[in-house]
């Protein structure tokens, strides 16, 4: 834990520095999150979104927290909104598919996380191995 309160003081000196670049808004968001202070978290990526709308990182960090809170459909839009900028990043389609398992939607789960695999994402891979997929 203590990496990521070190990481939150260093977003903080890069934002003093420019309030208006979108990364350490993220990063620090994603510390939250690592933390469980997901009101800052949610501030942080909101934030992050706000100044960049085409940072998909702040997209997937914003749906992990909605998913930590149990708001399912916000995150999954999210992850989706990640995936539309970046349709190769495994990290979306992994969230995407772990949120859609919290709603027992167990087909687009499994279409996700065949998709992060297919993209090389090791958790997927493992996730599939693990319920005698591949």
């Amino acid at each position: 834990m203590k990496n990521f309160e070190e990481s939150i003081a260093d977003y903080n000196k890069a934002i003093e520095l420019d309030p208006y670049y979108a990364w350490p808004y993220a990063s620090r968001g994603y510390s939250y999150y690592k933390l469980k202070r997901y009101d800052q978290a949610l501030s942080d990526t909101n934030k992050a979104i706000a100044l960049q709308p085409g940072l998909h990182w702040a997209y997937i960090y914003r749906g992990m927290v909605l998913t930590s809170i149990t708001q399912y459909d916000g995150a999954i839009k999210d992850f989706g909104e990640a995936i539309r900028l970046n349709p190769k990043e495994s990290y979306a389609y992994l969230w995407r598919g772990e949120a859609y398992v919290k709603q027992n939607k167990n087909e687009q789960a499994l279409k996700d996380f065949k998709t992060a695999s297919d993209l090389g994402n090791n958790e997927a891979k493992e996730y599939l191995r693990s319920k005698g997929m591949r």
